[in-house]
């Protein structure tokens, strides 16, 4: 997967939705890293005159976020809220999987609309290490952005 960039989390925020309807704040979040993938089928012919061609067939779109679970209520083990959707999404199966995301801009102006299913980074470490709650987001469909975000992924809505 290509890096197309990086960003510290401090100027952003990361919401979830079940629905697309109702957005929840993910906490916790540190560190958000954009991908591309493109996909090319040789199509090289005899009047290629011997150069080799490629068409893309298909684009890949990932968000990758880094972070560490946070608790509302340690004694309880109460999970965060949107950090709880995303869980929840990552181990459902089918159409029940799909997960709404919404990236916004805390200094400039810009929201950033996707839809996707997320796979969970394994969590580690010892007795004393916060534990990490990493993860992508494949998006199902091309995102949609404004504002800072209108060039993601070659679409603005």
């Amino acid at each position: 997967m290509a890096l197309i960039f990086s960003a510290l989390a401090r100027e952003h925020t990361l919401s979830v939705s079940s629905d697309g309807n109702t957005y929840t704040t993910v906490s916790g979040v540190n560190n958000f890293m954009f991908g591309r993938d493109t996909n090319l089928t040789e199509d090289t012919a005899f009047d290629s005159h011997g150069i080799r061609t490629e068409l893309p067939t298909s684009v890949e779109f990932a968000y990758k976020f880094e972070g560490f679970e946070r608790f509302t209520d340690v004694t309880l083990g109460t999970r965060d809220a949107g950090q709880l959707i995303v869980m929840q999404k990552a181990a459902a199966l089918g159409n029940s999987s799909v997960i709404y995301g919404r990236l916004n801009h805390t200094t400039a102006s810009g929201t950033l609309n996707f839809t996707a299913r997320v796979v969970l980074d394994e969590t580690g470490g010892g007795n004393d290490d916060l534990m990490n709650f990493n993860g992508t987001f494949y998006l199902t469909d091309r995102p949609t952005g404004t504002g800072v975000y209108s060039y993601q992924g070659g679409a603005s809505s």
